[in-house]
């Protein structure tokens, strides 16, 4: 049956009224020309009602590269206290390894505009609109979940496209964009992955602090063999993949440009927000933060079983085994690269016991993987 004009019209009105709910078409602060506007891995999952729900994340923030003050922080204060930590003097390195430094230094010094308000467009198959966002916190972060009326607008501006474009409103006459896209997830996930960054996919030596801070600021990253090729056949299988890191957001965009240099499948990065120092802080703030995480996606996506892949380098395998206890019906797996001289199989114990040994595989070697990736559903 298709209905009365008038209850045509009324579906077809119902997700403008509730455009109107989430989009604010109130004057709308512009970005400034020495502003910019950075989009850290937003994503969608399916609400419970059966709706897509976005979460967007970024900063608003004035870069100014070309600081004489900060080039001055660098130079003066946080290069000579780096050289010293990792125990070695800057005519160690090459001229290359000293801009990859003075680059991956920088977004650690932006200046945020802080209780900042800014707009995005927000468009897909369905249409297009303006979001007006809440006011940035002290450090010109932003964050944004839509609410149970936003999911029905996020949905009628999807319409039949797979991807959500959202980008910055800028004047008139500001030619630059800042723009990010939002993939469309399955209403089920075949598999999620979380998965772990450093020593997991990209060799950081975590358990020696100072090269853990060389790999980090002067060296070009590097994949560990063979996880790129196992992530990129999970990804064949239907996966999806999501990074939850202890590493610093300020380093979020260079680990993404990594993982894609790398053939990586896309993802999406959750970081924590520390200092560039990261690894003075407490490994126990880590681990909480990787446990909250996991399982807030866990609760997004919560009818996709799951794989947990890490390293033995910190507290992955205690993370895992917490996210086990809690929730050992939704994994297919716990994968534990080993880390040479930082192993103890008694770490797994508990993911052993409570999903059974074949489930469970500490690795060297990805070509170890073999069975387990038959395993899976």
């Amino acid at each position: 049956m298709v209905g009365t004009p008038r209850s045509l019209a009324r579906r077809l009105t119902t997700p403008l009224l509730l455009l109107a709910i989430l989009m604010s078409f109130s004057r709308l602060n512009q970005v400034d020309p020495d502003e910019e506007v950075a989009f850290y891995s937003p994503y969608m999952y399916w609400s419970e009602a059966g709706r897509l729900r976005l979460v967007l994340r970024g900063r608003l923030y004035e870069p100014e590269r070309d600081s004489s003050k900060r080039r001055a922080a660098i130079d003066r204060l946080i290069a000579p206290a780096l050289f010293r930590y990792i125990g070695k003097g800057p005519a160690e390195f090459d001229d290359a390894a000293r801009a990859l430094m003075y680059e991956r230094l920088q977004p650690f010094l932006y200046d945020g505009e802080s209780r900042s308000t800014i707009a995005l467009r927000l468009r897909g198959a369905g249409g297009e609109a303006t979001l007006r966002l809440p006011r940035t916190d002290m450090g010109g972060s932003f964050t944004f979940a839509t609410d149970s009326a936003g999911e029905q607008a996020v949905g009628a501006l999807m319409g039949s496209a797979t991807h959500l474009t959202i980008e910055a409103v800028l004047p008139a006459a500001d030619s630059r964009r800042f723009a990010t896209r939002v993939a469309e997830p399955p209403r089920r996930l075949p598999l999620l992955v979380i998965s772990d960054v450093d020593d997991t996919v990209r060799i950081a030596e975590v358990t020696h602090k100072p090269t853990l801070a060389e790999r980090t600021f002067l060296r070009p990253y590097e994949p560990i063999a063979g996880m790129s090729e196992l992530y990129r056949r999970l990804a064949g299988r239907g996966a999806w993949f999501h990074y939850v890191s202890g590493s610093p957001w300020q380093v979020a965009p260079l680990i993404d440009q990594f993982l894609s240099d790398a053939e990586f499948p896309p993802s999406v990065m959750h970081c924590r927000q520390i200092s560039w120092d990261f690894w003075n802080s407490d490994p126990l703030d880590t681990k909480e933060f990787k446990v909250a995480t996991i399982r807030t996606l866990l609760a997004q996506f919560r009818d996709s079983p799951v794989l947990l892949i890490g390293d033995s380098g910190e507290h992955d395998p205690e993370v895992y085994s917490e996210i086990t206890r809690s929730h050992g019906d939704r994994l297919v797996g716990v994968w534990i690269r080993r880390v040479p001289g930082n192993w103890d199989a008694a770490r797994l114990n508990e993911p052993r016991s409570r999903l059974g040994p074949d489930r469970v595989a500490a690795f060297e070697s990805v070509a170890e993987l073999n069975a387990q990736l038959d395993r899976l559903p």
